[in-house]
């Protein structure tokens, strides 16, 4: 039987076509179905192909999806602070309305976690997503615990400290219990007291400390919820959390394992 085609001589080739089209379907992560843009394979002056996007509107549609729901994030975010600040106000108000001093202080003790939580909410919100500014939790919290007093001098040392976000509230919680041990130390009244705040992370291992001049009030007015919370929190980050009492004063070492770092 003959060739087909003749020896030496190939068939005709097939006309390039330009530009080549491509549409294909994916799926948002909001669970959203929608059509990619279509896709063109131009070629240039001289002859490379050049990838561009076709269908302009369908960008645009996504761009509006994206600003939909960065707004839904924001509404629920500003949600979830009023409804804190609510929950605070509500507490504090019942505190006022009741004689007994031992459940005023508990009531106000639950005030102030409740607002260390509002305070995790906005950093996190302000934050880089999936991190917790540790450095800047203790120092917000320990101007607080300061406000006007001129008898405590308060030391910070922060390093950039991160931590993962979800372990934010577990650890804002503990040392906000750490905190408020130590500026409820009595200091003598012809020097004033000196409070200390560290943090830093050291080969992966996140560690604050937190140091104090101050003795023992005279009068213990906890029920031992503090103490119990701070050892329930630590076992929950795994965490080493460990009191050295010094002379004068304590101090207070909380080191979290590198899991706990924020990723990057």
């Amino acid at each position: 039987m003959a060739p087909l085609l003749p020896q030496g001589k190939a068939g005709p080739r097939r006309p390039r076509r330009h530009p080549l089209r491509r549409q294909y379907r994916g799926r948002m992560s909001m669970g959203n179905e929608f059509r990619a843009p279509d896709l063109k394979l131009q070629p240039r002056g001289d002859g490379v192909p050049v990838l561009t996007i076709a269908d302009e509107p369908d960008v645009r549609a996504l761009e509006a999806d994206l600003a939909r729901t960065r707004a839904l994030l924001h509404e629920a975010d500003h949600r979830a602070k009023n409804t804190l600040q609510v929950v605070t106000s509500l507490v504090l108000l019942q505190a006022r309305r009741i004689g007994s001093t031992a459940a005023q202080r508990v009531l106000y003790a639950i005030a102030e976690r409740i607002s260390a939580l509002s305070t995790v909410h906005r950093l996190l919100a302000e934050g880089e997503a999936g991190s917790f500014d540790v450095s800047a939790f203790l120092r917000e919290t320990t101007h607080e615990m300061r406000g006007g007093s001129d008898r405590i001098e308060v030391a910070l040392d922060l390093a950039d400290t991160t931590i993962a976000a979800a372990k934010a509230p577990s650890l804002a919680l503990l040392v906000h219990e750490v905190l408020a041990d130590a500026f409820a130390r009595d200091f003598p009244e012809e020097r004033g007291g000196r409070i200390g705040v560290s943090a830093s992370t050291e080969a992966g291992a996140v560690r604050i400390m937190v140091a104090d001049d101050g003795s023992a009030p005279a009068e213990e007015h906890g029920d031992g919820f503090g103490p119990m919370l701070v050892d329930l929190l630590g076992k929950q980050l795994r965490a080493e959390v460990r009191r050295e009492e010094t002379a004068p004063g304590t101090r207070v070492t909380i080191t979290l394992p590198p899991e706990s770092a924020a990723r990057r």
